[in-house]
């Protein structure tokens, strides 16, 4: 596959901090027109973007990106919640299958999965697009019962499937690589669910104001944070690697 004969790589991430360690990675970074990260990673040339958090943002904001620069090839990277107890923290996930809605998104191109996972410590795992985060081990649990896997391991997140059927629609191949940020035994602060907008998004200030009401929280929320900016780093060279040796 021939990225300037199909059009640039495009990568999207849900959130500017899963975007970041990217960005700290790229050669030549400007930014085009339309608030799009243009830049090398290695000597791969990239569309960048952080299309914003919940389903609806995230489709929104790739169609965006779609109609601005015509990409070749979509790779969507960002960070998940384990839902089964065989994947732990930090391990990078390459999917397979792409569940969201309660039915299969448009799956993965097969042979960019393939590269993905012949690269050393990948895992291969369904992710399964929620619209709200799973805070606990026992709904996360019931989740991962709920799912018919086929023995795979299960990451849950809040985005995949709408990239999924975005690409699905433009019949555009595309990549998912996530990295495990919360184990499937974490607890996490209830009041999250509770901190989102009308879009399927987390709004932070509201976050921050909920921590406030609860300061025994706080050190969870900051462990999270620390954990995502790691996890981003680790995915970040994953990504670089793989599209240097793979696209």
């Amino acid at each position: 596959m021939s990225a300037p004969e199909r059009g640039p790589i495009a990568i999207v991430a849900a959130m500017r901090e899963e975007l970041q360690p990217l960005l700290a990675r790229a050669r030549e970074p400007r930014r085009d027109a339309h608030g799009f990260h243009l830049a090398r990673l290695g000597n791969v040339h990239v569309v960048l973007a952080a299309t914003g958090d919940g389903a609806r943002r995230a489709r929104r904001g790739l169609a965006a990106l779609c109609e601005a620069h015509r990409p070749g090839t979509i790779v969507g990277v960002g960070v998940a919640g384990a839902l089964t107890h065989e994947l732990s923290v930090f391990d990078v996930l390459v999917a397979r299958r792409v569940l969201g809605d309660g039915s299969d998104a448009p799956p993965p191109d097969a042979g960019m999965a393939s590269s993905a996972l012949a690269i050393p410590g990948a895992r291969e795992a369904t992710f399964l697009t929620v619209p709200a985060p799973v805070l606990t081990r026992a709904a996360r649990g019931a989740l991962a019962a709920s799912v018919d896997a086929d023995g795979a391991p299960v990451a849950v997140d809040m985005e995949s499937a709408a990239w999924a059927r975005e690409a699905g629609e433009r019949r555009i191949p595309y990549a998912l690589l996530r990295v495990v940020n919360d184990g499937a035994d974490d607890e996490l602060p209830g009041y999250l669910s509770r901190c989102m907008d009308g879009e399927g998004g987390i709004r932070r200030s509201r976050v921050a104001l909920a921590a406030l009401g609860n300061p025994a929280t706080i050190p969870t929320l900051l462990m999270l944070r620390r954990r995502v900016r790691e996890a981003s780093g680790r995915l970040a060279a994953f990504v670089e690697h793989f599209l240097n040796t793979s696209l």
